[in-house]
């Protein structure tokens, strides 16, 4: 039933992301994203969900490597039916290390304490070589890029 719920969802988001109101909220900031991108490229998409930023940038780009991580193992199931051979994987994006990457995206989550909002920052930043994208829900985008020391939230920790 929620795998059903899922692929439902993703096969709207691919005919219309506008119809969506969840990708709605971020429609705008997904459109002016691959401006931020410089291929060849490795990417990290923290909360992937079913992996519809992967189809998204697929539009854009034919020379990236594009890495999902979820915590939702029936959200991974359907990312993995729609996108085969891309790697998608189990964890948690306050912690995980899943490797180093050019850019690393996290968008749209429901961050329900502020502690936790910066340690993500902390550790996705320390998997992204070149820039880090928070997507808020009103499309905003928060861009941290690497320069010469670690990416820390503004507020600090």
């Amino acid at each position: 039933e929620v795998v059903e719920a899922l692929r439902f969802r993703l096969e709207t988001h691919l005919a219309d992301p506008t119809s969506d109101p969840l990708s709605a909220q971020v429609w705008k900031a997904y459109l002016e994203l691959p401006k931020h991108l410089e291929p060849p490229f490795t990417i990290l998409d923290a909360g992937c969900m079913s992996g519809f930023l992967y189809h998204h940038l697929k539009r854009y780009f034919t020379d990236f490597t594009y890495t999902g991580v979820d915590r939702w193992p029936e959200a991974l199931q359907v990312a993995r039916e729609f996108a085969p051979g891309v790697e998608f994987i189990q964890g948690d994006i306050i912690s995980g290390k899943f490797g180093e990457f050019d850019y690393v995206v996290c968008s749209n989550i429901p961050w329900k304490k502020q502690a936790e909002y910066d340690q993500a920052i902390i550790n996705l930043g320390e998997q992204a070589r070149r820039k880090l994208f928070f997507i808020h829900p009103n499309s905003e985008i928060l861009f941290l890029e690497r320069t010469t020391g670690p990416i820390i939230p503004a507020g600090g920790v």
